[in-house]
């Protein structure tokens, strides 16, 4: 079988095939970070060249990811930063 890896937002994706990739949810760590609900709706848009799909031949998304860039420098309990911002404070990459 031949895969192909798109942008996510390369086309429009159907809410059938959309389901089938997101049905069962996120992982569970996703959900743990208490930022989440305030973020997760602008992953796509602030990131969308980091959102990835993989089709195959016809076309059909059979996997997809989401990627964010995190500046991190190793410590315990340093606040990671998105896009070398601290995002705690809500504003836009």
């Amino acid at each position: 079988m031949k895969l192909i890896i798109e942008r996510f937002d390369a086309r429009e994706w159907a809410e059938e095939q959309l389901e089938e990739l997101f049905g069962e949810g996120f992982p569970e760590f996703i959900g743990a970070d208490r930022l989440v609900e305030r973020y997760i709706g602008r992953i796509r848009e602030w990131f969308a060249e980091l959102n990835l799909v993989l089709v195959d031949e016809r076309g059909v998304p059979v996997a997809a990811g989401w990627g964010i860039p995190v500046r991190w420098d190793g410590r315990a309990g340093a606040a990671a930063r998105l896009h070398g911002r601290d995002r705690s404070g809500g504003g836009e990459p």
